[in-house]
């Protein structure tokens, strides 16, 4: 009579150490390329790259790991203009995309990372701004002053020199007081033109 709830007891427990073991959730370390600063003008971006670990803290082979970049505003692009690229994590749970190219607007953005092993899953962002290099103060009309200056500077070291030109061209000074004249060497007029 009590063995009809025995094996119900019995099958419960086979039942329950036949359930698979719980998932460990996954982690995103951010290696490289957090806070980095991309060239606009050379067009050069700072590679990120992502650890993966488990619960534990043990790195994980083979997880899928997705980059997805902003799809307007500043931003990189992966090779062949793609804005989301899936790689799979080396041995030492590390990722890395395939290269990046910024695009030409200036500013901050965050690249998405996510990254999935069986059933679980994580994720994060990496920060990045783009400027267009050094000295960069954000401002594309501080580009048009420095040229404007070159140019007046130019034409400025082209006057003195024709007015110099002018002034000794006539005078019968000897040769000896000629060698003895500083010689001022200015850029003169700056030209543009298609090849010869």
């Amino acid at each position: 009579m009590h063995s009809k709830p025995l094996i119900s007891l019995l099958v419960a427990a086979v039942c329950w150490s036949q359930q698979p073991a719980a998932q460990q959730q996954l982690k995103i370390n951010v290696v490289q390329g957090e806070g980095a600063t991309n060239n606009t003008s050379r067009m050069i971006a700072a590679q990120p790259t992502v650890e993966v670990v488990d619960g534990s803290g043990k790195p994980v082979e083979n997880a899928e790991v997705t980059f997805e970049t902003p799809r307007s505003g500043p931003t990189v692009v992966f090779f062949g203009e793609m804005r989301r690229n899936t790689v799979r994590t080396d041995a030492k749970g590390l990722a890395r995309p395939s290269m990046l190219t910024p695009n030409d607007q200036n500013g901050k953005f965050q690249i998405r990372v996510q990254a999935k092993a069986g059933n679980s899953f994580a994720e994060t962002v990496v920060n990045q701004t783009n400027t267009p290099g050094p000295g960069w103060n954000g401002s594309s009309a501080a580009k048009k002053n420095n040229m404007t200056k070159i140019l007046l500077i130019g034409a400025a070291v082209a006057i003195v020199g024709g007015v110099v030109a002018a002034k000794t061209g006539g005078s019968s000074e000897t040769s000896a007081a000629a060698a003895k004249r500083p010689v001022s060497i200015g850029a003169g007029p700056i030209t543009v033109g298609g090849p010869r």
